[in-house]
């Protein structure tokens, strides 16, 4: 169940299409016209600029195509980080790991960004209000942080995605500590602190 609406974004996203420019072409029956005196025509194709909700849109679909194939990853205390390559996620991440992995996939930081803790990438975040967050924006908890996955929601939160579950010594041996989608905001157990935008570069 946990990995359904990403699995459900992705999947949209693989049978989209480019999103984006779209030319209009003028049709043979207008070719054939003569323009009229004093206007000019021109033939060649014309882009159409995508809507605000064709990009947002296409934005989240990208999010959740590149965050789903890690979902799963076992959490392992002091793993990952900004310069770790994606394709090393399954042998582990923390947190902190996973989410500084993931905004270098996304292209949001450096991967020579320096290596931070969850409350270190806190206070080096924009805050952000609830309900303008934004997919690949972050959810920060104590001690914790996520990854926005998704447009807010009409409680103004979003999905989000984290590898949580685990702490000092889990190291890739508790099978429910890993990688899942949650809904941001309060939850069970973890004290909510807001959200973020962690921009670098």
């Amino acid at each position: 169940m946990e990995k359904r609406t990403l699995q459900k974004l992705a999947a949209a996203s693989a049978g989209l299409g480019v999103l984006g420019w779209l030319l209009l072409r003028p049709s043979s029956a207008q070719a054939s016209v003569e323009p009229a005196p004093r206007r000019h025509i021109d033939p060649s194709p014309q882009p159409q600029i995508p809507s605000e909700d064709d990009r947002k849109l296409a934005w989240e679909q990208h999010v959740a195509s590149t965050l789903s194939p890690a979902l799963g990853w076992p959490y392992w205390w002091g793993k990952g980080e900004p310069s770790t390559p994606w394709d090393k996620g399954p042998q582990g991440v923390d947190c902190s790991g996973f989410a500084s992995m993931a905004l270098v996939k996304l292209g949001l930081i450096p991967p020579n960004t320096p290596d931070m803790a969850s409350d270190t990438m806190r206070l080096k975040a924009t805050p952000i209000p609830v309900g303008s967050q934004r997919p690949g924006d972050l959810a920060f908890y104590r001690g914790h942080v996520d990854v926005v996955a998704t447009w807010p929601g009409r409680d103004g939160h979003s999905e989000v995605v984290g590898s949580q579950g685990g702490d000092k010594t889990t190291h890739g041996d508790k099978p429910t500590a890993k990688v899942k989608v949650n809904k941001g905001g309060p939850r069970g157990g973890m004290t909510f602190l807001g959200y973020g935008r962690l921009k670098i570069g």
